[in-house]
């Protein structure tokens, strides 16, 4: 025996299905990246505002519609979302979010919603004109390849300081010059990777042998009484790698003075 409110479930028609597909594109090309913007500009990774996006999406298609519900990435909360995470951390950025939640729930429940009717619009209009002042000084300069510095007036002052040198040419290099440097650079990859497999020898010879190369090249050096088997052979190779790294450097200075 089925329900009444089974029969009373509107089944979805094909008529809409060319809307819905309309809206489905207009929210993956206009939401999905505001999303991704919001969280770059709250400070928390682009991945969490994507998930938010899709979530958010899905609880507000599952709620009943309301003229004063933010069905999509509120970018007026940015700021207060950066302020949060630079205060508390991403990790009590769930928190925060969730007592907000429950007391925006308990707003709706006690019906004080109206008491903001107080609030002049110009009000409202000025907070989310400096909120817009805010987002614009520091992405501004994350457009151009640049790093702001976290300070509204500082960014906004260095604009002109950023576009000059966003559209700065860089010094043209010639062919030859390219060349000779990637040349030379393979040849210090190439002593990279021996100094790599010296230490790689060392790590079995020795109990805790350095990490790191420039500490490698001091441990050869070390003089210990009792030297295992293949000591002096290793301490020969990195004095030759020493020597062609010193010749190498030696030539690519001449060069760069050469053609400066």
């Amino acid at each position: 025996m089925s329900s009444p409110l089974a029969k009373e479930a509107p089944l979805p028609r094909l008529t809409t299905l060319r809307q819905d597909l309309f809206a489905l594109v207009v929210v993956f090309l206009v939401a999905l990246p505001l999303c991704m913007g919001v969280a770059i500009a709250s400070g928390v990774p682009v991945a969490a505002g994507l998930f938010t996006g899709i979530v958010g999406g899905l609880v507000v298609g599952a709620l009943a519609g309301s003229p004063l519900q933010v069905s999509g990435p509120a970018a007026g909360l940015a700021v207060i979302v950066l302020d949060i995470v630079q205060r508390f951390g991403v990790e009590r950025l769930g928190i925060v979010v969730l007592i907000a939640g429950l007391l925006q729930v308990l707003a709706g429940t006690l019906r004080i919603g109206i008491w903001f009717r107080a609030v002049s619009p110009a009000v409202i209009k000025g907070m989310l004109a400096g909120i817009g002042v805010i987002i614009f000084s520091s992405q501004f300069h994350v457009m151009l390849d640049d790093k702001p510095s976290g300070n509204v007036l500082r960014d906004l002052i260095s604009i002109p300081k950023g576009i000059a040198k966003a559209f700065t040419l860089n010094d043209y290099v010639s062919s030859d010059k390219r060349k000779f440097r990637s040349k030379h650079l393979e040849l210090m990859t190439a002593l990279r990777r021996e100094q790599a497999e010296i230490a790689e020898q060392v790590r079995k010879l020795l109990p805790n042998p350095a990490s790191e190369p420039e500490a490698l090249a001091k441990e050869l050096e070390v003089q210990i009484e009792s030297k295992p088997e293949g000591w002096d052979e290793l301490v020969e190779h990195q004095a030759k790698i020493a020597e062609k790294v010193t010749a190498i450097n030696a030539v690519v200075r001449d060069f760069e003075a050469d053609h400066d």
